[in-house]
C-alpha cells in the first residue's frame, strides 16, 4: 500500500491510500475505494463508531484513523438538472458522467465540530479537480443516530459548504466544482 502523509493546516496527520478493490468471483466490484485518514492509523474494527460489519473482510480489516476518515471512488451518475423534492418530483436528468463519490465520512465523536468533516470536503473537492472531474458526489445522507450524527447535521455542512441537496428526501447532495 502507497501512502501520502502530510500534516492538515490544523496539525493533524494526514494518511491518503488507495484500498485493495472487493472481488467476488475474480471479478473486481467497484472501482476502488480511496481513503483519506485523520491522526494515528488504527485498524477499522477498533474504532469507536462507524464500525464495519464483520463479513466485510476488506474493510473491517482495514486500516483507519484515530479521528476520522473518508472514503472516495470514481463513479458514474445521473446528475440532475433541476429541482428535486415532493413538489417537483419531475425533473430532467442529464446524461451519466463521471463524478467523485464520497462514500462514508466518519468522525469520531469527541472529534466533531472542530472543522474536520469540512477538512474532508474540501480535501475531497481538492482530489476531484486533481482527477479531472468537476462534481463531487454524496448518496444516502441518513445519518447514523447511534453514533450522534443526523441528516440535519450532515445536510448542515454541506449546505454550508456549497452542495445542492437533491432526491424525494433530500438524502444525495452534489456540488459541480469551479
Amino acid at each position: 500500500m502507497t501512502t501520502t502523509t502530510y500534516l492538515s493546516p490544523a496539525g493533524v496527520t494526514v494518511h491518503e491510500f488507495f484500498l485493495e478493490s472487493s472481488v467476488y468471483n475474480g471479478h473486481s466490484l467497484f472501482p476502488p475505494l480511496y481513503r483519506v485518514t485523520l491522526g494515528d492509523f488504527i485498524e477499522s474494527r477498533e474504532r469507536q463508531t462507524f464500525k464495519p460489519q464483520p463479513e466485510l473482510k476488506s474493510y473491517y480489516n482495514s486500516t483507519t484513523g484515530t479521528i476520522g476518515f473518508m472514503d472516495l471512488r470514481r463513479n458514474r451518475k445521473y446528475i440532475p438538472t433541476g429541482r428535486m423534492d415532493e413538489d417537483y418530483p419531475d425533473v430532467e436528468i442529464e446524461e451519466p458522467c463521471e463524478v467523485l463519490c464520497v462514500e462514508q465520512v466518519g468522525i469520531e465523536p469527541q472529534h466533531r465540530r472542530q472543522g474536520y468533516a469540512a477538512f474532508l470536503v474540501r480535501r475531497a473537492e481538492e482530489l476531484a479537480r486533481e482527477w479531472g472531474l468537476d462534481i463531487v458526489y454524496m448518496s444516502t445522507i441518513q445519518g447514523d443516530p447511534k453514533n450522534g450524527t443526523t441528516p440535519e447535521l450532515i445536510r448542515d455542512l454541506l449546505e454550508r459548504t456549497g452542495y445542492r441537496l437533491i432526491g424525494l428526501h433530500k438524502s444525495d447532495a452534489f456540488k459541480r466544482l469551479e
